[in-house]
């Protein structure tokens, strides 16, 4: 009897086993360039940088300097800036 018990519960591990590795998981591949915002300003705290209402809405590829080379200033901008998007993830 005590035999027959232990084959049982081996034999329900091993089925517990095969189901989980044999179930599907499906992905979902998502791309995240769009819908950025944007911060031109070199603030160090990110709890000041999140409250700062400067955010301007862009997508991925972004060039932060892009117009350095036709704008009046001589150089080009050497400071800090801020990218923040919010990403919420299902099944986790």
């Amino acid at each position: 009897m005590r035999v027959s018990f232990i084959i049982v519960c081996i034999l329900g591990l091993l089925v517990g086993c095969q189901n989980s590795t044999t179930a599907t998981t499906q992905r979902t591949k998502r791309n995240i360039n769009q819908e950025w915002l944007y911060l031109e300003k070199p603030i160090k705290d990110d709890k000041e940088a999140n409250t700062n209402d400067g955010w301007l809405p862009i997508n991925l590829p972004h060039t932060w300097n892009s117009e350095d080379p036709t704008d009046n200033e001589a150089g080009y901008r050497r400071s800090a800036s801020w990218y923040k998007k919010t990403l919420s993830f299902e099944g986790i």
